[in-house]
Formats: C-alpha cells, sequence, structure tokens
C-alpha cells in the first residue's frame, strides 16, 4: 500500500497545481490574444484582397480605354497623312495650273498685244 502524502508534501502539490494554473490560464489567454490578431488579421487581408480587386478591375478598365484611344489616334493619323498627300498632290496641281495660266496669259499677251505695240 501506498503511504499517505505528509502535509508538507501536500502543500508543495497543492502549491505545484497552483503554480501550473496560473501558467495555464496565461498561457490560455495568450492564446486568446493570438487567436483575436488572427482574426483581425485575417479581416483585414480579406479587406486588402477586395482593394487590390477592385484596383485591378479599375486599371484594366484604364488599359482599355487606352488602348481604343491609342487606336482612335493611330487611325487618326493614317488618316490625317493620307489627307496630307491628297493636299499636297493638289497644291502641287495647282502650281502646275497657276504656272500653265501663266505662260497662256504670257503667250496670249506676245500673240496679240505685243505686235500693236
Amino acid at each position: 500500500m501506498r503511504k499517505k502524502p505528509t502535509h508538507e508534501e501536500l502543500v508543495k502539490t497543492v502549491k505545484q497545481l497552483e503554480k501550473e494554473s496560473v501558467e495555464r490560464k496565461r498561457a490560455e489567454e495568450a492564446l486568446r490574444e493570438s487567436i483575436r490578431r488572427l482574426r483581425v488579421a485575417y479581416d483585414q487581408s480579406i479587406i486588402y484582397a477586395e482593394q487590390l480587386n477592385e484596383e485591378i478591375t479599375e486599371r484594366k478598365r484604364a488599359e482599355e480605354t487606352l488602348r481604343k484611344r491609342e487606336a482612335a489616334l493611330k487611325a487618326q493619323a493614317r488618316n490625317l497623312e493620307e489627307v496630307n498627300t491628297a493636299l499636297k498632290v493638289l497644291l502641287r496641281r495647282r502650281e502646275e495650273d497657276k504656272t500653265e495660266l501663266e505662260e497662256k496669259v504670257l503667250s496670249n499677251v506676245k500673240e496679240l498685244v505685243l505686235p500693236y505695240v
């Protein structure tokens, strides 16, 4: 049979149990605090992920708008180049017509007016 513990042994055991109980309560409180911080971090990460998703969506829309504007500007630049080329041709033709008209007027003056002067 086992012998009965002495009063001192019982006091020592009770103190040890009290110490373990205090340590366990501290550990439980630390665990609760860790869980609370983890929940806060998790909630914040969800908010951050939603914000990132919104920002990504907004940037994609902006990129698409920029692509469309770039394509429109390129088309407009091509059109302006074509118009510029056409205007140069018309201007050259106008200069040729002017020169031709000047030559005709000069020829007419030489043929019709100068013989009488």
